[in-house]
């Protein structure tokens, strides 16, 4: 199945992309695509995953790490903690979900 079919796709920089899963079928779906990706995971709420491609600076990656915490169950405005891990790099961020409304989320949308 092509990544295009799955998930909310968001482009946070004119280099990279992520893939938000929208239900458990796609986080399964996005598993598929793990190898060779950036992959973005809740370490302490449940919510969705994530599937990133291109090159992420430190910005991008946090602005992605905040929309995946945004479909979550974390409470509006407190910390959450994603992981992003590519091949031989992991690392744990905090950040602070995006606001259900924030127009910033139409604007990275793909």
């Amino acid at each position: 199945m092509p990544l295009l079919r799955i998930g909310r796709h968001f482009r946070v920089s004119p280099e990279a992309k992520i893939v938000i899963s929208r239900d458990e079928k796609e986080h399964e779906k996005l598993q598929a695509f793990r190898p060779g990706h950036y992959v973005f995971e809740l370490s302490d709420v449940i919510g969705a995953s994530g599937i990133g491609s291109g090159s992420f600076g430190e910005e991008d990656m946090e602005l992605a790490a905040r929309l995946l915490a945004r479909y979550s169950k974390a409470v509006p405005g407190h910390p959450v903690r994603v992981r992003i891990c590519r091949e031989n790099m992991e690392v744990e961020i905090p950040v602070i979900p995006m606001i259900i409304n924030d127009p910033l989320i139409d604007i990275l949308r793909i």
